[in-house]
């Protein structure tokens, strides 16, 4: 799922994430800048496709596939699945 992400995102994220970690150990306060419009789109895009993934696949699967699984495996099967 990272490299779907697309360079320009993970380089956004990274810089952002070094940004934080700086500023937290010299001790001044962290910029809240908003993410790109590019990363927020992305962001939200992928996580749209792959919670919708993994519940269309529970629905489907429930009494299916995922039948004889525990509650926490049928969600981690459906998730992996999508």
């Amino acid at each position: 799922m990272i490299g779907g992400l697309g360079y320009p995102v993970l380089s956004e994220l990274v810089r952002r994430g070094r940004e934080r970690v700086r500023g937290r150990m010299k001790g001044t306060p962290v910029s809240s800048r908003r993410l790109s419009i590019t990363t927020r789109m992305t962001l939200k895009g992928t996580t749209f496709l792959v919670v919708s993934a993994m519940l269309l696949i529970a629905l489907l699967e429930w009494r299916g596939f995922l039948a004889g699984m525990p509650l926490r495996t049928k969600w981690l099967n459906a998730f992996f699945s999508g």
